[in-house]
């Protein structure tokens, strides 16, 4: 999607209201470039994949070995409570945990990155009857509203 245009012939002191209404938006632009599309786009999803995948088996065998380790030293604290004759020993216990960290490219993909706003014929129809609903309730009973969408097949682009 490029862009959106509300064309409005009376004066109306509403009109950035009519633009809040609008659900389709085009992806933010940054000093004339839409660089949170490109950062988006820059990123190979599969390669993410992999990464995760191998950071998270990492995670996992070093959970492991924790797990390990915690089973040894509960054994030794068995042995030492039947030396000493107590039935009663502290377990120590290890925290399930699951690895929440986000790898820098995950973050720059995800969180600063923004996806492509793809142009979408039923909430752009839902948009119209909401903004008829808006003008009635402004006091405008029987708005006249025409929108057009405006397809540029060689950029696979909409005009709204």
């Amino acid at each position: 999607m490029n862009s959106n245009k509300i064309i409005v012939q009376e004066k109306v002191p509403f009109k950035d209201d009519l633009t809040d209404i609008l659900k389709l938006k085009p992806n933010q632009r940054i000093l004339g470039l839409r660089l949170k599309l490109r950062v988006y786009n820059a990123i190979d999803s599969a390669k993410l994949t992999e990464k995760r995948i191998k950071v998270n088996q990492k995670f996992k065998l070093k959970l492991q070995k924790k797990k390990d380790k915690y089973s040894r030293i509960n054994e030794k604290r068995i042995e030492r409570a039947k030396r000493k004759g107590k039935d009663f020993y502290t377990e120590k216990i290890i925290k399930d945990s699951v690895n929440n960290d986000l790898l820098f490219r995950e973050r720059m993909k995800y969180k600063f990155g923004e996806d492509p706003k793809v142009f979408d014929s039923t909430t752009f129809n839902k948009a119209s009857v909401q903004i008829n609903n808006y003008l009635r309730k402004r006091g405008y009973y029987i708005p006249k509203l025409i929108s057009t969408v405006v397809y540029d097949s060689s950029n696979r682009k909409a005009d709204v």
